[in-house]
């Protein structure tokens, strides 16, 4: 269940992503990737992935399960997609379809615990996700891998 964000939320949220993250977008590689990534974070690319773009519910097919089990201390509760509406989470299932896929389908998109700890940060202009948190990391890494290959970065 979701309810979008009042303006007051919306900017409450993106301004603690621009001071925890310094979130600087731009689709100039040398500005990438767009954030500073914490500690401890993975970063895959889907860039050199045959058809990939023809299977991105692949992400969401790994992460929505593995975002149900994280625990009450890491539990998604927004999905934000950078200059669109964004929702706050009441709580995730399977059964359930969400306004925003974990792939950033052109937009940055950005699945977070209240504290950012925790969560997915899509870069669509890189064509990467940055898996952030232990508990996340180890509950789909080995699976992101065997789509995506190798990480381009940890801990960066």
């Amino acid at each position: 269940m979701y309810s979008s964000l009042d303006d007051e939320e919306y900017n409450m949220v993106w301004d603690m992503i621009e001071d925890k993250y310094q979130f600087s977008p731009s689709i100039y590689p040398e500005k990438w990737p767009g954030i500073k990534e914490p500690a401890p974070s993975v970063t895959f690319s889907w860039k050199d992935v045959d058809g990939f773009y023809e299977q991105t519910e692949v992400l969401d097919n790994i992460l929505i399960p593995a975002f149900i089990t994280l625990s009450a201390k890491n539990k998604i509760n927004y999905i934000l997609d950078w200059q669109h509406t964004c929702y706050k989470l009441t709580g995730i299932n399977l059964k359930e379809s969400y306004p925003l896929g974990v792939f950033p389908d052109g937009d940055y998109h950005i699945w977070l615990s209240t504290d950012l700890s925790c969560g997915t940060f899509g870069h669509p202009w890189e064509e990467s996700i940055c898996i952030i948190g232990k508990e996340l990391i180890d509950l789909v890494e080995a699976k992101l891998n065997d789509v995506l290959g190798n990480p381009i970065r940890k801990n960066n």
